[in-house]
């Protein structure tokens, strides 16, 4: 298991988790050499969309040391609260990540205000079955994280924003400081996903 919090991008054979989906957004990348996965935290808007899937993309290839066979992609938000002018541009946006990743695949989508009843955020969890994911979720608490320590330096890394003449880009950077390593599963149930793209 590896656990991803805002703006973290990681990769895991079976499972990958992120704590406290808002506003965001979790990427997952179901590939035959495991999972990759993004915390989107804001990006909601179209201008964003593609400087994160580029290096995310870049991030997948980085991870895997070349290419990948992807089987899966897909996007777990509150759709309502991600800041989309319309339902159309859920779909656009893991569109966009498909588009770096080259992936012609399936798109899956998990809408988590179907699913979650009450609470600001959620933790959503994606295990890998297959050539799918089942995903699982609940309510977010603060209370349910148990232990942390460093970072892996290939295989869990950030966007972090660099200005260069006065603009704002993002990188891909190594992540200072600790990253949580264990979590309570406890109460967590599975969320059936919604075709976005393929049968």
């Amino acid at each position: 298991m590896r656990y991803l919090g805002e703006m973290q991008l990681g990769q895991n054979n079976f499972e990958l988790g992120f704590p406290s989906i808002n506003c965001c957004n979790a990427v997952i990348y179901a590939t035959k050499q495991g999972l990759f996965g993004f915390h989107s935290f804001g990006g909601d808007i179209k201008a964003k969309w593609d400087e994160r899937a580029v290096l995310f993309a870049q991030f997948v290839q980085d991870a895997a040391g070349g290419a990948v066979t992807g089987t899966r992609l897909y996007s777990v938000t509150f759709v309502g609260r991600r800041g989309y002018s319309s339902r159309d541009q859920w779909k656009e946006e893991l569109v966009a990540y498909a588009d770096a990743l080259n992936f012609r695949g399936k798109l899956r989508g998990v809408n988590l205000s179907d699913v979650i009843l009450g609470g600001s955020s959620a933790y959503v969890r994606a295990r890998r079955e297959g050539d799918k994911c089942e995903i699982f979720c609940k309510p977010w608490s603060d209370a349910d994280k148990l232990s942390h320590s460093a970072a892996n330096p290939v295989l869990h890394r950030e966007m972090f924003p660099q200005k260069v003449l006065g603009i704002n880009h993002l990188i891909l950077r190594n992540i200072p400081g600790q990253v949580l390593t264990d979590l309570n599963q406890a109460g967590a149930n599975r969320a059936h996903s919604a075709r976005l793209r393929g049968v």
